[in-house]
């Protein structure tokens, strides 16, 4: 049977297996995936196969190729040309070549292609098997995300904001931008290096508190696998610096088990932005001058005083503080003079009080102090130590400035139920306070009558200098030695169309304090100059009118250049006026009476110490000021018949003045006894009803022109001088 079969042709059975596998082989080249081809080594690489596919790949049928010799060498993209060329003329037999390049394709475009090649055959007999793979979307999907990878990074890198990823598994960052290393300041490196420990440490709560463990925002996220947004917290990167405040946000990256892989934390750097509130909070409730609580902060802290006195049955006490005579100071000594004052009193009234009271200052020279859980002794401590402490001057510039506080007292629940009538009430026991002259006064029911008196006197006196009620009467001043008339005073009248004549003591403190002084002084400077001239026409040269200055005058801004005008607009003679100035005025701000002084000596104005004794100057003192004459007070001349003490001290002060150079004037002299006694101890001059009342401008006129001789004669003569006995008291021999 064997034997059979094999004398059986085979020949057509083998032409149709043959013929099967090359249509299976043409069928699989046609349609791979892979262009496969054939060339030869040499100059151009010559293809002499190609399968079918190259037309899908490139759009060539295979004879279109292998008709040109050069035809691979001549299409690979002229960038790419002499790298690929050079690599495959490095080719040695059994290596495999595998290179991307780009070929040009029949419509003229660019593909890319992974070309894998491999030199088979002895020299002389060699062959380059190869393949090609339009790799081009590979390559465009590539480089799609390359660009997507550079413009992600260029935005991380540039974005407002540093972006730090930090590993779930054990909390280190694995990846930082460049805003969150300049913010942690920090290398890239030196960040993946830090441990976690470390920055938690460094982060900061609002409130400048530590943060708690179990709030870092890495290990927040992990735990509970939920967003962390806009949470603010403060980076502080080493001891001691202010925080660097950041809005912190964290999400977790979450894989396909649904663990959390990755946190990204974002960190948006607010310092700018909350230094800015933090200054515009500042400028809302504190005073850019002193630092102090203003207005808006200290209602705030009145308002929770009460509160918590309101829940625990407690007393709040309020101080309103009130600068005497501040104004002045602005106007004579300039604002910047004035503000250096504010800053020194602001520091001395909060080293005056616990750090539980809060100091502020609601305007000008104004201030509040808020005692929480005080009643009126501790407010009335607070007060007086207060005021111990302005009894030293303040030094600003080079010079001493004396100044005292009028301070209101008002208390929870007593004097108000709420901030508004606290506040009120305190403001109205200060104004009282300064029109009585203390140190401080508490609210009390008759207050607002009291204030309601004061201005209305303030207001009449504005409509008295409008309506020309003021009036001045002049007392003369007799020298003891001739019996002549040497001088007048000039002293104010007011004739109150209801209230007839009303007394300087009435109204002029009024005047100082609400400042209606300086136009009435300037009235008076002005009314005594035209007296001045009127006297010259009737006959009378050269009365000498002694004028009563004050510090609030002093203080004016340019009230000697005011003065000084009025004085030349009327004509009179410089030495025709004489400033009369007290010792207490004199020592409350002798820099600027001093200047003041300086000023009128030069040209020829002469000065007196008014109500000499009942100050704290002395004779020594005044041998340094440019002074002409003392005025003996009122009160030395009254207790002249009773006192011994009175007669040996005036007896000194007399002989003293003498041996200055100074001239002295007794006031107030009323009786023959006082007279005499003075006229003994060489008194120049007096001045008192004995001779005259102060009288009008005409009176005046008629009283020197009628009673000259009288005068002279009312002058009692001694033979010999008072002398001073062994034991202190004064013997007269006449």
């Amino acid at each position: 049977m064997s034997a059979v079969l094999s004398a059986v042709d085979t020949a057509p059975l083998d032409a149709l297996v043959s013929a099967r596998a090359s249509a299976l082989l043409e069928h699989v080249l046609a349609h791979a995936p892979v262009t496969l081809y054939l060339s030869r080594p040499g100059p151009g690489f010559a293809l002499f196969f190609v399968s079918p596919s190259v037309a899908e790949l490139l759009g060539y049928a295979p004879h279109d190729l292998l008709g040109q010799p050069d035809f691979w060498v001549n299409n690979i993209h002229p960038e790419d040309l002499d790298l690929v060329l050079a690599d495959r003329r490095a080719l040695v037999p059994g290596e495999v070549w595998l290179r991307k390049y780009r070929v040009r394709c029949a419509n003229g475009q660019w593909k890319w292609i992974r070309d894998r090649a491999r030199l088979e055959g002895v020299p002389g007999h060699q062959e380059i098997f190869g393949a090609w793979n339009d790799i081009t979307e590979l390559i465009d999907a590539e480089e799609s995300l390359r660009l997507s990878e550079a413009k992600h990074r260029f935005l991380l890198d540039n974005i407002n904001a540093g972006v730090l990823v930090f590993s779930a598994q054990d909390t280190r960052i694995v990846y930082s931008n460049k805003q969150a290393e300049a913010l942690m300041g920090c290398s890239a490196q030196a960040l993946r290096d830090m441990a976690p420990q470390i920055l938690r440490d460094a982060l900061v709560n609002e409130d400048g508190s530590a943060l708690a463990r179990e709030e870092w925002p890495v290990g927040l996220v992990v735990r509970e696998r939920r967003l962390l947004q806009n949470r603010m917290l403060g980076l502080r990167r080493s001891a001691g610096d202010e925080p660097v405040w950041l809005i912190v946000n964290a999400f977790p990256d979450i894989n396909s088990q649904g663990r959390v892989r990755e946190v990204v934390v974002t960190l948006l750097d607010i310092t700018e932005r909350v230094c800015t509130q933090r200054q515009i909070h500042r400028l809302a409730h504190y005073d850019a001058l002193t630092d102090l609580p203003n207005r808006t902060l200290i209602n705030l802290q009145i308002d929770r005083a009460i509160e918590s006195a309101r829940t625990t049955g407690g007393q709040v006490a309020l101080l309103f503080l009130d600068l005497n005579d501040f104004k002045i100071i602005n106007d004579s000594l300039g604002h910047a003079f004035g503000d250096q004052i504010l800053r020194q009193v602001a520091e001395l009234l909060s080293r005056s009080v616990r750090e539980s009271d809060t100091v502020g200052r609601i305007g000008g020279d104004e201030f509040i102090i808020v005692l929480p859980a005080a009643g009126p002794d501790a407010a009335a401590r607070v007060a007086r130590k207060i005021g111990e402490q302005m009894n030293a001057p303040f030094e600003v510039e080079g010079q001493s400035l004396p100044l005292q506080a009028s301070i209101g007292i008002s208390v929870y629940p007593d004097d108000g139920a709420d901030r508004a009538a606290l506040t009120r009430n305190a403001d109205a026991a200060m104004y009282h306070a300064k029109a009585c002259g203390n140190g401080h006064q508490f609210f009390d029911a008759g207050i607002f009558s009291r204030l309601e008196k004061h201005h209305a006197l303030e207001q009449e006196l504005g409509t008295a200098l409008e309506q020309g009620q003021f009036a001045l009467h002049y007392q003369p001043q007799i020298e003891l030695r001739s019996g002549r008339l040497i001088g007048v005073e000039a002293l104010i009248r007011w004739h109150h169309p209801v209230r007839g004549m009303v007394a300087p003591l009435d109204f002029i403190d009024v005047a100082e304090k609400s400042g209606l002084i300086q136009p009435i002084g300037k009235w008076i400077i002005a009314q005594a100059c035209r007296d001045i001239r009127h006297w010259a026409g009737q006959g009378l040269a050269h009365v000498r009118v002694a004028l009563n200055l004050s510090l609030r005058q002093l203080q004016e801004q340019n009230f000697l250049a005011h003065f000084l005008a009025i004085v030349e607009a009327s004509g009179v003679p410089h030495d025709c006026l004489e400033w009369e100035i007290t010792e207490s005025t004199m020592m409350r701000n002798p820099e600027v009476v001093l200047g003041f002084m300086r000023s009128c000596r030069e040209r020829g104005i002469r000065f007196a110490i008014d109500d000499f004794g009942t100050g704290h100057s002395s004779l020594g003192l005044l041998n340094n000021l440019p002074v002409d004459k003392i005025k003996i007070d009122k009160s030395f001349v009254d207790g002249i018949a009773r006192e011994g003490s009175v007669q040996v001290i005036l007896a000194s002060v007399i002989g003293m003045a003498r041996r200055l150079g100074l001239s002295v004037v007794a006031e107030g002299v009323e009786e023959r006894e006082q007279l005499e006694f003075l006229q003994q101890i060489n008194c120049d001059a007096v001045q008192g009803y004995y001779f005259s009342r102060p009288l009008e401008r005409d009176a005046l006129a008629s009283f020197v022109q009628g009673e000259s001789g009288r005068l002279a004669q009312a002058v009692p003569r001694f033979n010999r001088w008072a002398t001073l006995g062994g034991d202190g008291s004064l013997r007269f021999a006449v």
